[in-house]
C-alpha cells in the first residue's frame, strides 16, 4: 500500500465522498523520474493536489493518511503510460501494411494514439473511482 500524509484542501461540491488533498511533492515525488514535469501549475511549488475517496468524513484543514493499493496503482500506470504507445506502435504496423507509405504510416500511428486517448478519457469517465486513493485516517 503506497501511503502519504496530505492536508484536506476542499470537498467536492457534488459528491461529498470525495476529497481534494495537499501533499508534499517531496515526499510524494522523491523517486519519480517525472516529478518536474507532473502538475507544472500547482498552487505550490512543493506540493500536489491529488482527488480520494472520503471514507472517514474528514473535514476541510484535516491532516489525513491517503493511500492506494500497489495493484490498483500499476493498473492506472499501464492504462495511462502504456495503452497509448502500444496503439502508436500497432497504428504504425497497420499503417505500414494498408498504406506501404511513410506519411501514411504517420497519419495512421498518430490517429491511433489520439484515439487511444479518447477512449482511455471515456474508460476512466465509467471507472474512475476504482482507480482515486482512499483517506484512511484522520491524524490529530
Amino acid at each position: 500500500m503506497i501511503e502519504e500524509t496530505g492536508k484536506v484542501i476542499r470537498i467536492a461540491e457534488r459528491d461529498k465522498d470525495i476529497a481534494v488533498i495537499l501533499v508534499n511533492r517531496k515526499e510524494a515525488c522523491s523517486g519519480c523520474s517525472a516529478k518536474n514535469f507532473c502538475h507544472p501549475f500547482s498552487e505550490e511549488e512543493n506540493s500536489l493536489e491529488i482527488t480520494a475517496i472520503n471514507e472517514v468524513n474528514a473535514k476541510v484543514g484535516d491532516t489525513v493518511i491517503v493511500a492506494i493499493p500497489e495493484k490498483q496503482f500499476l493498473k492506472a500506470s499501464f492504462i495511462v503510460y502504456l495503452i497509448p504507445v502500444i496503439a502508436l506502435l500497432a497504428g504504425s504496423f497497420v499503417g505500414e501494411i494498408l498504406f506501404k507509405n511513410d506519411i501514411a504510416t504517420f497519419v495512421t500511428a498518430s490517429l491511433f494514439f489520439i484515439v487511444s486517448f479518447f477512449i482511455i478519457s471515456k474508460y476512466s469517465e465509467k471507472r474512475n473511482i476504482d482507480y482515486l486513493p482512499s483517506i484512511l485516517e484522520i491524524q490529530n
